[in-house]
């Protein structure tokens, strides 16, 4: 049950509902519950996170206070403290009804007719969530203390004669549709990454074009052509990067015969060393020297 309930948990949160804990945890502020009855009926995407919090709720107890315990105002405990996952086997037992011929006396064939039978139990579950979830639309007002109740299904599996095994859900049983996971053709990913390879090839031939500022400690500012990567620009050799300074600023990695040059965009500065960390510090270094030399004398003559 712990497999299959977090086998559908991240398929949701992937597929279904996307950026789902950042929705949940704004729907949970909100703790009005007409206010949150309003939002999920305008916005289909909190309905479905609202839906999906339903379910959980129904299966994980505690849930909430794992994962939104400061959103949802309940109490916490030690900020590093890993809190367990329980599952509500009560309830998912109510649920779960099987029935299995005296033939399936195989302990692999019985454990795949656990696995669908703990699947086909929690989709009914999260398909009753998403009703829940409309209903609490249509009328405005919402609440996450509501319990998902409902007759149980029975399911039951059978193994037949020749070995193979099936399994079948009752008749009137309407269980949660899932989407199948968003799948792009062979063909449009190619263009894609052709794409994304064109306009990486057009803004490395605009950085590795034309002289540039080298900085080094035995020599200080030098004006020279910039580097150009040991196995031309299409190659693995170069890598793309942001140095953690004031704006942020997108700089490259580039090995060369050289060793390793970090180069700057804007400003165009670059610097070389025999190593990666040490020309990524010594490009932050330069940076920094950039700034302060000449920020003053650009803001002066801009202000001319």
């Amino acid at each position: 049950m712990h497999h299959v309930y977090h086998a559908l948990q991240r398929h949701i949160s992937r597929h279904v509902v996307p950026q789902a804990n950042a929705r949940i945890a704004r729907l949970i502020a909100l703790q009005d519950p007409s206010a949150l009855g309003q939002q999920i009926a305008k916005c289909q995407k909190d309905r479905l996170a609202w839906a999906f919090l339903l379910w959980l709720c129904s299966i994980e107890p505690n849930v909430l206070q794992r994962r939104w315990g400061k959103r949802a105002g309940l109490p916490q405990r030690g900020s590093f403290a890993r809190q367990s996952i329980h599952l509500d086997f009560g309830q998912l037992l109510h649920h779960l009804p099987v029935s299995i011929d005296r033939e399936a006396k195989s302990k692999g064939q019985a454990q795949w007719l656990q696995w669908h039978a703990a699947e086909t139990v929690l989709l009914d579950l999260w398909g009753r969530a998403v009703s829940a979830a409309e209903d609490m639309a249509a009328c405005g007002f919402a609440t996450r203390e509501s319990r998902i109740e409902a007759d149980p299904p029975i399911l039951r599996g059978q193994v037949r004669a020749d070995g193979s095994a099936t399994f079948r859900r009752p008749t009137g049983s309407v269980p949660g549709r899932l989407p199948p996971a968003p799948r792009s053709s062979k063909h449009v990913r190619r263009e894609r990454q052709a794409k994304k390879q064109s306009g990486r090839s057009d803004s490395l031939k605009a950085v590795a074009r034309g002289p540039c500022l080298r900085f080094s400690w035995e020599n200080g500012w030098q004006v020279m052509d910039a580097a150009k990567p040991h196995r031309g620009l299409d190659s693995q050799d170069i890598r793309r990067f942001r140095l953690f300074e004031k704006g942020r600023p997108h700089a490259y990695l580039i090995r060369t015969a050289e060793g390793f040059v970090g180069r700057l965009a804007a400003p165009s500065i670059e610097v070389v060393d025999t190593t990666a960390w040490k020309a990524i510090d010594l490009l932050r270094t330069a940076y920094r020297r950039h700034c302060e030399q000449f920020a003053p004398r650009q803001a002066e003559t801009a202000s001319r």
